[in-house]
């Protein structure tokens, strides 16, 4: 099905296979690819959390699999993703407070600026 672009399809098939009975070589690679076709990143997720619970539980109950090998990495990169993902919210929050702060401490020099002017025109 996925040869032919059906991934919709093989999507069906591949969750038939993962939900019946544990056949090693068969469900473990089924769990992979279904894990593959779910992961669908988006801009506030690097992968979808079907995607992720997929690639867990093959981790979990295959954890000898060839196909856990090959997930492996793929968690470690999602798990990167995420932590780069909240430091980069953490960086605008942070980006955003500075600025904040940048915009008072220039309203408070204008504010010096002229009481200094205002001093010295009554020195005059």
């Amino acid at each position: 099905m996925l040869k032919q672009g059906n991934s919709s399809g093989a999507a069906k098939a591949l969750k038939a296979v993962s939900e019946k009975s544990a056949i090693a070589g068969v469900t473990d690679e089924a769990l992979f690819r279904l894990a593959l076709l779910s992961i669908k990143p988006t801009a506030k997720r690097p992968v979808s959390l079907r995607g992720q619970e997929l690639l867990k539980r093959l981790k979990r109950e295959y954890p000898a699999s060839p196909w856990t090998a090959q997930a492996l990495p793929l968690l470690e990169l999602i798990k990167v993703s995420e932590d780069l993902m909240q430091q980069n919210k953490d960086m605008k929050a942070a980006n955003e407070l500075l600025t904040r702060k940048v915009q008072e401490l220039n309203d408070n020099e204008e504010q010096l600026k002229k009481l200094d002017l205002e001093l010295e025109q009554k020195v005059r």
